[in-house]
């Protein structure tokens, strides 16, 4: 297309030619200058090019045909003919022209948005109608305007905007038009930049639209958001507090019940008793969903990430259904692949928690038949990425169609008739979902109705450092070449135990029936070395057949396991054949333990006694306060208890916990420190405080293991901790200390306290006793005298326990931080009694009693207990005479442990 310049040098060119006189140039650039003169008017620059476009090639193709010929000198008529001629048709040519920017113009003015043509220094060239109406300006007066006019923009900003744009790019932003009363209207302004055609100047577009409906729309959105938002909160906190609220009455029937239960009662009154305690223990498993969704919605509960036990989240969950799979006769299975790594980092509760609410549900929709849980990993990009799956499946009745896609949906279930039947709240599966998608993982269901269903989990994680378990071996040299009979009816279990033991080189005979077991050893009994039968199998039992083997010739002397869903106390007299028990599912760390123990016994005793006994742990009955608000461990320390021959009552948080030890004088009290309401540490702070009431044991539940954290709470008053996940043997050990403690505090309570006392104080002012410790005969601790133990050794073995160390220079280095603590307690109770301060004093010297008993500092720990009973009975002026023996048992106590650790070279 050519331009009007393009036109103009041609025209000259036939002047400067003579082609063309002076008179005829005027005319024709007249006639072009008029053309641009009306389109410029009338649309400005872009639709000029594309208007005037027609009247350019006539006005061309006029003079070339016209001018671009030497014309005759004579026939004057002729000339002025070809020019009326070219005249003509250029007036026929502009007037087309004319028609069709009109009709341009037309278009731009029926567009809804506001439209506005700038050059390069934002001079409005062309503005439409839409623009004029959103301003109230007429469209003559923004004409030769800066675009700052509309308001949008300031001459500056709109100047940097034009500068900073690319050719053919585009920019953006929202601004408000104000028209001539100040009112504001809000337009989203996009402006492009038309590149230049020939030398021609730059022209800008400028496009804004009337956001002013959307912005209200979003408006609108974000109130129906906000209110949602609000909403959920607001449920979510009902629920809570409804269901704390709910907790404290049935705390309350727990514990009475309990109590109740330690009376003497007839066998009618005790079904009675045990009825309520049940149904209050149900009810409180309900409220613990409750509590788990309402977190999970108002967005509350977080996960952790620490090393996490595959196997052993497996094994937990399984304890957790044990029992009521037993009671329905459903084989309980597990499977972990070898190449599984031992652990990754991960939440254990919230994973235990996912897989107990899926192998509870399949054990309560299964009739008959058995549940599995298998595991599995894929390697995932990266050096130690991995994908974990979690695979239950159970064969029960299924899921209809028609309601698996609703199945994670909150207060679901299957069917109405499944609540009835069932029972549960319908939030199981909901919370499974959220907990595995704030994992990062995924779970889907598969399911037949009346065949069964298969929920699988998937998990990403990355492989965590973690003692491996001697049973992953791939070898073993014990059990290598050692020959098992393995009989059992369910051919998933024996697959299972015949590739654990086939890991560690035994030679497996397995059978799935008695009948089979004997032909398959006929003429070998003698070469066998181990059996393994299940006891309940259809046709010959269990029983049955160990009797048989022990016929055989050579069968007294193999040693057999009895395979059973029972505990030993149920199996009873069917054990006599038997020399251990294995419960279902069986743990391959627990049946590696018992092969190896049976092969070689003088080397390493059975497990089958430690880990079934309960009895064994009689001694004080002792009343259990749990304050834990995970469902799971819930589960889980009720069980450990229940297996060390107690029973706990369970409240979820500290502020529960506080109000039950107001009701009930609890013996031992389970504190888990990070609880919602009222944390553990505080829930104990309080519970210290209360100079009137019988102080229990308090042992913190953490899962966190530095000497801060620990640090943190002894100086709450705590009096123990166990690490988090619970371990039969932390909590077997503390239960002994708890023992230990309400005997002595029961023996004191029978003397005459005060004579029981008086010869040490007495001592201890008089100065009596050598500044040098010296070991006792017995060797239980370090003493000044024969009555006064200033380091007792024993008390530092247990720490060692505790922390789970045997590497003497880990361990000394611990002591050497917590010596630092304690001697920042005794600075801290020096203060105390030097300003006067009750209360401060009665805090510093509690805490000073629990460091100092922790670190076997029994001097330290008698005299901080002297000035704590001052401090509660205001009577600080008393303490300020016994601050001069807290510092010397201090001293001795520092002297003594220096002595030790150069002895024992720690």
């Amino acid at each position: 297309m050519h331009s009007l310049s393009t036109l103009r040098r041609r025209l000259q060119a036939l002047l400067d030619g003579g082609a063309l006189s002076r008179d005829e140039f005027a005319t024709l650039d007249g006639l072009v200058g008029g053309a641009e003169h009306e389109a410029r008017q009338r649309a400005g620059y872009d639709v000029l090019d594309r208007g005037i476009a027609p009247i350019i090639d006539a006005l061309v193709s006029l003079a070339a045909l016209n001018f671009g010929r030497e014309l005759p000198l004579t026939g004057e008529d002729e000339r002025v003919d070809a020019i009326a001629a070219g005249v003509n048709m250029l007036a026929e040519e502009l007037q087309s022209s004319v028609v069709s920017l009109d009709f341009v113009r037309d278009i731009i003015d029926s567009m809804a948005e506001s439209l506005v043509v700038t050059d390069h220094d934002g001079i409005i060239q062309l503005v439409n109608e839409s623009t004029g109406r959103l301003v109230e300006r007429p469209l003559e007066a923004l004409r030769g305007e800066h675009i700052s006019c509309l308001g949008g923009h300031s001459e500056t900003s709109a100047s940097r905007l034009l500068a900073d744009l690319e050719p053919a790019a585009t920019a953006e932003a929202v601004v408000d038009y104000v028209d001539a009363r100040g009112r504001r209207t809000p337009i989203l302004l996009s402006v492009r930049r038309l590149c230049p055609r020939d030398d021609r100047p730059s022209l800008y577009v400028w496009v804004g639209k009337d956001i002013r409906a959307r912005l209200q729309l979003e408006r609108e959105l974000r109130e129906a958001r906000d209110a949602a938002v609000a909403s959920a909160a607001a449920k979510g906190e009902f629920l809570a507090n409804m269901s704390h609220e709910i907790r404290t009455p049935m705390n309350a029937v727990i514990g009475l019940t309990g109590l109740l239960l330690e009376t003497a009662l007839d066998e009618r009154q005790r079904g009675f008793v045990e009825l309520v305690r049940t149904s209050g223990e149900t009810l409180l498993a309900l409220i613990n969903d409750i509590l788990d969704f309402s977190k999970i919605e108002s967005g509350e509960l977080e996960l952790e990430r620490a090393p996490m036990s595959v196997r052993d989240c497996v094994e937990n969950a399984l304890d957790v259904v044990t029992a009521t799979a037993a009671a329905k006769s459903i084989e309980l299975l597990a499977r972990v692949d070898l190449d599984v790594p031992v652990a990754v980092y991960g939440d254990a509760t919230r994973v235990q928690q996912t897989l107990v609410n899926l192998l509870g549900n399949a054990v309560k929709f299964t009739g008959r038949g058995e549940v599995m849980l298998s595991v599995g990993a894929r390697a995932l990009p990266g050096a130690r990425g991995v994908e974990l799956e979690w695979v239950v499946r159970d064969s029960g009745i299924g899921i209809p169609a028609h309601a698996v896609p609703r199945l994670f949906d909150a207060f679901s279930q299957a069917e109405t008739s499944t609540t009835r039947r069932f029972g549960g709240t319908g939030l199981g599966l909901a919370i499974c979902k959220r907990l595995v998608e704030g994992m990062g993982g995924r779970i889907s269901v598969q399911s037949l109705e009346g065949e069964g269903t298969t929920f699988r989990v998937t998990i990403p994680g990355e492989v965590a450092p973690y003692p491996r378990p001697r049973y992953l071996a791939a070898r073993d040299e014990r059990l290598h070449g050692v020959r098992v009979l393995l009989v059992d009816d369910n051919h998933t279990n024996l697959e299972i135990l015949r590739d654990y033991m086939e890991s560690w080189g035994a030679e497996v005979i397995a059978a799935t029936s008695g009948e089979e077991a004997l032909a398959r050893l006929e003429g070998r009994a003698a070469s066998l070395e181990l059996g393994i039968i299940d006891m309940d199998m259809d046709g010959m039992s269990g029983l049955e057949l160990a009797n048989a083997l022990r016929r055989r010739p050579g069968g007294d002397a193999v040693p057999l396991i009895m395979l059973a869903s029972l505990s030993r106390r149920e199996a009873g007299r069917a054990l006599e054949p038997f020399r251990a028990l294995l419960t279902k599912p069986v743990k391959p760390g627990r049946l590696f333990s018992v092969l190896r123990s049976l092969v070689a016994p003088d080397e390493e005793p059975a497990e089958s006694e430690t880990e079934t006994r309960s009895s064994s742990d009689a001694g004080v009955p002792l009343r259990v306060l749990l304050a834990e608000d995970n469902a799971i461990n819930q589960t889980v320390a009720k069980l450990s208890l229940a297996r060390l021959g107690l029973r706990a009552d369970v409240v979820a948080d500290g502020q529960e916990a506080i109000r039950a030890m107001r009701s009930i004088p609890y013996d031992l009290v389970l504190m888990d420190v990070q609880m919602p309401l009222v944390d553990g540490l505080e829930a104990t702070r309080v519970i210290r405080a209360d100079a009137d009431a019988t102080q229990p044991y308090i042992v913190a539940v953490t899962a966190s293991a530095t000497v801060r954290d620990r640090q943190a709470c002894l100086d709450a008053g705590v009096n123990d901790y166990v690490s988090k996940p619970y371990r039969l043997g932390d909590l077997r050990r503390v239960v002994a200390r708890c023992r230990s403690e309400v005997e002595r505090r029961e023996t004191v309570s029978a003397l005459d306290s005060s004579r029981a006392r008086s010869i040490p104080r007495e001592r201890a002012r008089s100065g009596e006793g050598s500044s040098r410790a010296e070991p006792s005969s017995g060797g239980a601790g370090v003493r000044l005298d024969s009555r006064e133990v200033v380091l007792d050794r024993a008390k530092l073995t247990g720490l060692a326990e505790m922390l789970g160390t045997s590497d003497a220079e880990e361990f000394a280095a611990f002591v050497d931080e917590f010596l630092l603590a304690l001697t920042a307690v005794v600075d801290r109770v020096a203060r105390a009694v030097e300003v006067k301060d009750a209360g401060e004093l009665r805090v510093a010297a509690h805490s000073l009693k629990a460091n100092a008993a922790q670190l076997g500092a029994m001097a330290v720990a008698r005299v901080a207990d002297e000035l704590e009973r001052h401090a509660l009975a205001g009577a600080v002026e008393r303490g300020a005479a016994r601050l001069a023996a807290l510092e010397e048992a201090h001293r001795r106590y520092r002297v003594a442990l220096a002595e030790l650790r150069a002895r024992e070279g720690w």
